[in-house]
């Protein structure tokens, strides 16, 4: 059995015999939960996830979730575009398809992503502050991910916590490659409030229809 297992146990006897539980002892459940998961779980499922980032850009999310019973479920959410961040129910999200200049219709995320890349093609020598400035990390509430990041960046937050990958553009084809070198990726996580804000920078850069 192992310390995670007995706490459960203990946990389990308390609760089965009515017993008040302590705030030191759900703490302590709380944290050995965490440990497990992030030092036990997640290592093994990391191959898998990288797997399926490749469904990624073809619109598929993923949800993660856990429990210490299952473990971690890597499970398909929808083949439709779908924002962590919206709040509608299933049958009323917004399906909206945007073009830009007149070119085919895009769904919300590659929509974003492709502004992105249209305005550094037609911007060659922006800088990844120039880029931050034109598309600012304030108009998500995911401030962290922002609109833009520099890719080593992401990587590096992604070799700590793996499900962060399935939120940005990570295949070789959807990464910016700047003037200097720089590589960009982009975040792929838009609905509700933070998709309108993200249009209205768009729509004061190219024709949007």
């Amino acid at each position: 059995m192992t310390e995670l297992d007995k706490i459960h146990e203990s946990y389990s006897t308390f609760l089965n015999a009515g017993f008040p539980i302590g705030r030191d002892l759900l703490d302590a459940i709380s944290k050995k939960e965490q440990d497990y998961l992030f030092e036990e779980i997640l290592p093994k499922y990391n191959e898998q996830i990288k797997e399926l980032l490749a469904d990624v850009r073809n619109d598929v999310d993923f949800q993660l979730s856990y429990s210490p019973d299952d473990g971690l479920k890597v499970k398909e959410k929808s083949i439709h575009v779908m924002s962590y961040f919206e709040d509608e129910a299933p049958n009323e999200r917004d399906r909206t398809m945007y073009s830009i200049n007149g070119g085919e219709p895009l769904n919300k995320r590659r929509f974003v992503l492709e502004v992105v890349k249209m305005y550094v093609q037609e911007h060659p020598n922006v800088s990844l502050m120039e880029l931050e400035l034109r598309f600012p990390s304030s108009i998500h509430r995911s401030k962290a991910n922002g609109v833009v990041r520099r890719y080593d960046d992401v990587m590096r937050r992604v070799a700590d916590h793996p499900n962060l990958a399935i939120r940005f553009f990570l295949n070789p084809e959807d990464l910016i490659q700047l003037s200097d070198g720089t590589k960009v990726t982009v975040h792929n996580q838009w609905g509700g409030e933070e998709f309108d804000n993200f249009l209205r920078i768009a729509r004061s850069l190219f024709e949007i229809s």
